[in-house]
């Protein structure tokens, strides 16, 4: 018995020690030596999309898996650049790549298919920037009037209107058909079958931008609250009043991602300064936390933002690595010390009823 007791204080030392500690960090690295990688987005299966750059701002779309590392997913011609936006739980990638006119057309990649070149939906150019479980894709096209507007797109059945005109701009697709992105008077919008298209508005300021929504229709983004500067993340959903999610202590701060646990992912300054940013996690019970007070500051990194989180708490985002370079990241949860203890004590104390019950002779029923 002491035995056991002194093996739960061991554990029990063990989890404080370790308390803020709650991810560990992987560098999702690049498909070139001389280029950073951007990640965008992160499905169920913790796969991940986004692009990887050189110095000369030259894109390759990228998809990462735990099996296979970083790959190149290509792009519409040999010579041109492709840029990934989105990935939805199929492993079906978005995004959009120059093509053989050197405009920009949406592209759907698909694993076995490849990329193909969704068109210009008879505008100018064209760029995908989400797509959800049902294969129905987010694409803003630019018109021939130089305006940018919405379409929800899907394959085989053509394009639904998304509320007339909008900027069209930075769009995000639910598995509930619901499309947000930047609508007109520069002001955040929501659109849905039911409802039409509803103006989020601000926190006060000129602009904002909604740049995800869950399958429960929570909306994030940034908004202005002050002017045309002093942005801060926020959080809204149909029926409700847009809610400013903080700042890290600074005037700036944008929500990139939200999971469907109502977990927000972004970045925050900490101080006035416009490039002190941090990658934040918010939650409805700790509010706005510094992504790199939870992980060891032996890992050597320096989390700038946070661009999406899956349902299983898996982050990723973009910073700066052990070795000074800019590159994404991953991080995974580590089981949260409070369960790994209750998961400990009840492993003795079921051995503990299990002696219990072979010296008293049970059978257990």
């Amino acid at each position: 018995m002491k035995a056991r007791a002194f093996a739960v204080g061991i554990m029990f030392a063990a989890t404080i020690a370790r308390a803020d500690v709650r991810y560990t960090v992987t560098d999702l690295g690049s498909v070139r030596p001389d280029m950073s990688s951007h990640p965008c987005d992160i499905n169920a299966k913790g796969q991940v999309a986004g692009y990887c750059s050189d110095i000369r701002g030259y894109q390759r779309a990228f998809l990462w898996d735990r099996e296979t590392g970083i790959q190149d997913i290509g792009t519409l011609v040999d010579w041109g650049w492709s840029h990934a936006e989105a990935i939805n739980d199929n492993g079906q990638v978005v995004g959009y790549a120059q093509n053989s006119s050197s405009d920009v057309n949406a592209f759907l990649w698909q694993d076995a298919i490849g990329m193909q070149n969704l068109g210009n939906f008879g505008g100018y150019s064209s760029r995908a920037y989400d797509i959800n479980n049902a294969g129905q894709i987010a694409v803003s096209v630019h018109m021939p009037n130089l305006s940018e507007h919405a379409y929800l797109l899907q394959i085989g059945n053509g394009l639904i209107d998304v509320g007339g005109a909008t900027w069209g701009t930075e769009l995000a697709v639910n598995n509930s058909t619901e499309v947000v992105g930047q609508g007109i008077y520069s002001h955040a919008f929501h659109w849905s079958t039911a409802s039409g298209i509803q103006d989020i508005g601000t926190l006060g300021g000129y602009y904002s931008y909604a740049y995800d929504i869950n399958d429960n229709g929570l909306v994030v983004g940034a908004a202005s609250y002050s002017g045309y500067s002093n942005y801060h993340a926020f959080a809204w959903q149909d029926g409700g009043s847009i809610q400013d999610l903080g700042t890290l202590g600074g005037s700036y701060s944008g929500a990139f991602g939200i999971n469907n646990n109502g977990f927000v992912v972004g970045f925050a300054k900490t101080t006035s300064s416009t490039s002190d940013s941090r990658a934040f996690l918010w939650t409805s019970d700790k509010g706005m936390q510094d992504l790199n007070d939870l992980i060891s500051p032996s890992a050597g990194w320096n989390l700038l933002e946070a661009r999406a989180i899956n349902d299983s708490g898996q982050i990723v985002g973009y910073g700066m690595n052990a070795y000074g370079g800019g590159t994404a990241f991953l991080l995974n949860p580590i089981p949260e010390p409070s369960s790994a203890l209750l998961l400990y004590v009840g492993v003795i104390v079921a051995l503990g009823f299990g002696t219990f019950k072979r010296i008293a002779g049970g059978n257990g029923s």
